[in-house]
Formats: C-alpha cells, structure tokens, sequence
C-alpha cells in the first residue's frame, strides 16, 4: 500500500460543537470580552454531552478563541489575524462584517502582487495550468462551488507563477476562507463577469505583460469591493434581524 496516502479526516462531534460556538462568535450571539454559557447549558442547548462541550471548549482554548477566568468562566477572546491565517478552520470567524474588508484588502494587494511578478516569471508550464482553468470556466459558472473551487485554483496558479513562496504561502489560507454568504449573492451573471475578468489577467500573464496583469487585478479588485458592500449589507440584516429576535425572546 502507498505510504503517501493520507487517511481522511473524521469529524467528530467535538468538532462540530467547536464550528457551532465559533459561529456563535462570528454572529455576535458571543461577543469578544464576554463569558459563554456555562458548559451544562451550551450541552443542554446543543443536545450533547458534557464532557463532548468540554472537549470542543478546551480545543478551543489551545487556539486561543477562549480562554477560562477565574470567577468569570469562559471569556471570548479577540481573535489577530495571525491566527486565522495558520488556521484556516477559524475561518468562520470572518463572518464578521469589518473582518470581510480586511481579508479583501490583504487579498487585493497579495494578488496585484503575485500577478506582476507572474507575468514577469511564468513558464511555459504555469502557463498551461492557468489555461486549463479558464478553459473549465468557460464563460461562466451556474453552480457556486464549482466557481468557488476553480476562482482559488485560478489564483493559486497565479501565486505559483509568482515563483515567491513568501506570497504563495500567505495567499493560500486568505483563498481558503468562503464567506457563507456569498451563496446568496452568486448567479451565472455574477461568475460571468468574474471570469471575463479572469480571461483579462491570464491574457497578460501568458503575454509577459505585466502593466497590463496589474490593470487587469484592478478591475478584479472594483469586483470585489462590489461584492463586499453586498455581503455587508447581508450581514447587517442579519445582525439586525438577531438582535430584533433576542428583544422579542
């Protein structure tokens, strides 16, 4: 048998006790500086075991999410940006509406970045691969995972490109977040013009220009602000529709 093999990894109940909690904290339901509620209660309202919360919280502890105080319980910490960057199943957490910006801004500059040095640096190789994405692109996705999965090979390929681990290596857990929300703004029209921006940069990169691959990013990046006013606006009804709920309740 090949020693390569890697065993899938088994979800266990823990986990997702942990995702829900993380989830709550990424809603605001858990708020930074604030205590959950008591271990006997979250496992009453998930339905779960004791020492399955248990489990969940402590591993949620070493990530540094929570931590116990004496007195106090168990205290929401602030979550820094190193921490989601090493750690992509934190992801979640940018559900938060100012975290949205933030991630995007960092992608935007990473991406300008590995785009100019592409179109400096790409072999023919690198290039091949950029084109078998765009090709399975085509014109456009109807389905949002399969626009989702071949956007982060598109831009994975460009960072290999790049030839710069440095860049590579911070791109790939920015590229693996996936806001939820962006289910409720996707459509074929949306990944339409994504892609057409798409076919822009790769027609750059193949053509070693690089002027043109950093103007290409920049109608990329007008994209995704766009985007993200959008899932802000979602959010904030979201907020607002929880926060309405928990007056009523």
């Amino acid at each position: 048998m090949d020693g390569h093999w890697v065993k899938p990894v088994v979800r266990t109940l823990a986990d997702q006790v942990a995702d829900t909690i993380l989830e709550g904290v990424a809603r605001g339901h858990y708020k930074q500086g604030e205590a959950l509620p008591s271990q006997r209660a979250l496992a009453q309202r998930l339905g779960v075991g004791l020492a399955v919360v248990r489990e969940a919280i402590q591993r949620l502890q070493i990530l540094r999410i929570l931590s116990a105080k004496q007195g106090r319980g168990t205290i929401v910490e602030p979550v820094g940006w190193t921490q989601l960057m090493f750690e992509p199943s934190l992801g979640i957490l940018a559900l938060e509406r100012h975290a949205i910006g933030q991630i995007w801004e960092a992608r935007n500059a990473i991406e300008k970045e590995t785009a100019r040095l592409a179109a400096e640096r790409a072999t023919t190789a690198d290039i091949a691969a950029m084109r078998t994405i765009v090709e399975k692109a085509g014109d456009g996705l109807s389905n949002y995972d399969a626009h989702h999965r071949l956007n982060r090979a598109f831009h994975t390929a460009i960072a290999t490109a790049s030839k710069n681990l440095v860049l590579i290596e911070m791109l790939a857990p920015l590229l693996r977040i996936d806001f939820g929300v962006k289910r409720n703004t996707f459509d074929v029209n949306l990944s339409r013009r994504s892609w057409e921006v798409h076919r822009c940069i790769f027609g750059a990169i193949e053509a070693h220009d690089s002027d043109t691959a950093l103007s290409a990013m920049g109608f990329h990046a007008d994209a995704l602000a766009a985007e993200m006013r959008k899932f802000e606006d979602i959010l904030k009804e979201q907020a607002d529709e929880s926060d309405r709920l928990t007056m009523v309740g």
